[in-house]
């Protein structure tokens, strides 16, 4: 039971984590580069979401 919890939800799991990680960095590139910020909020919701 171990083995399959391991191998069919902790690998999803560490997918989604790591998902969610790329977009908050690239959404705190694209805010810092922004001197408005919202400029870049609007262009990683139009291109991620």
């Amino acid at each position: 039971l171990c083995d399959f919890l391991e191998s069919k939800f902790f690998t999803d799991s560490h997918d989604t984590i790591k998902t969610l990680g790329d977009y908050a960095g690239s959404l705190s590139r694209l805010i810092s580069s922004d001197p408005h910020g919202k400029m870049g909020e609007y262009l990683f919701d139009k291109h991620t979401l």
